[in-house]
């Protein structure tokens, strides 16, 4: 992990694969639960030394970095593959809402055999809303 305090930059790495969208959609709900509390629990353990900011209004840059271990995959797929991972930085209140006027996201995909991982970075803007003018 990689905090840089000045600019309220977080990096963690989450190891492990992450189904596709299309793979997600065929599960039971209960199955869906299950993986998306796993994910919320790694994104806690990841983050459990870090202390985030006080929870504001505050637009966030999120990129994903996804190493798949054979292919990548269509971009609708990593979209709805990352979907649960957004929501649990949501849940855990590192970012404030994951709708586009508040979060910036890009997803980039590679493949690496030997350490399938997903690498994730959150960017504070350094601006609060109230001084951005937004509501």
């Amino acid at each position: 992990m990689n905090i840089q305090f000045g600019t309220l930059d977080l990096q963690f790495i989450i190891p492990g694969t992450f189904p596709s969208l299309n793979v997600l959609l065929k599960w039971h709900w209960a199955k869906r639960a299950r993986h998306r509390q796993e994910i919320e629990r790694s994104i806690r353990f990841a983050t459990s030394c870090w202390h985030p900011p006080p929870r504001r209004k505050r637009r966030a840059r999120v990129d994903l970095t996804i190493y798949q271990p054979y292919r990548r995959l269509d971009q609708d797929n990593a979209e709805g593959a990352m979907k649960p991972v957004i929501d649990s930085l949501r849940a855990l209140g590192l970012i404030y809402q994951d709708s586009p006027d508040w979060l910036d996201k890009t997803i980039v995909q590679r493949v690496d055999r030997k350490n399938p991982r997903l690498e994730i970075t959150i960017s504070y803007n350094a601006k609060s809303v109230r001084e951005t003018g937004r509501k």
